[in-house]
């Protein structure tokens, strides 16, 4: 019961939240890398133009880790004809795992992908690549810290 409850209330504070900033989107996305699979929360927030942002979760019966990203769209245009779209961006991550020990790592990353906005630009559909490079702790430095990950989505736009 109290975690129905307690989803509830978040989704109403997301609504409501969303309602404040004009072109806000809020939705998920599924992805799998050299990593593993996660679970995201994908954000577009009008008050960071031209950038999306995602936190993500990884886990499995031993691990739990972190993720969150930070992308800025340098080419979004339309693909062949409306709804159809692309987008090239340069972005960073930090990732953060707690196993037996504590690992985080960070660095940028590169999406490419392709998007569909639909019920009059209020549903972004996308589908994206990423690969990242960085530097990583656990507990000793390590190089690289790389990926190549896919993601599939969706965002909401209030």
């Amino acid at each position: 019961m109290k975690k129905k409850v307690f989803v509830l209330i978040t989704l109403i504070f997301l609504l409501s939240a969303g309602s404040i900033f004009a072109e806000t989107g809020i939705g998920a996305a599924f992805g799998y890398g050299i990593g593993g699979s996660n679970v995201a929360l994908s954000l577009d927030i009008d008050a960071i133009p031209g950038t999306v942002q995602t936190v993500s979760m990884r886990f499995n019966s031993n691990y739990f880790g972190i993720g969150i990203t930070d992308d800025w769209y340098l080419i979004d245009n339309v693909f062949i004809d409306d709804p159809f779209g692309w987008y090239l961006g340069l972005g960073f991550y930090v990732n953060m795992g707690f196993s037996n020990d504590f690992s985080i790592a960070f660095g940028a990353r590169a999406p490419i992908g392709i998007d569909v906005t639909l019920l009059e630009n209020q549903l972004v559909l996308f589908l994206e690549a990423a690969p990242s490079l960085g530097l990583g702790f656990n507990p000793d430095i390590y190089f690289p810290d790389w990926d190549i990950a896919g993601a599939i989505g969706f965002r909401f736009y209030f």
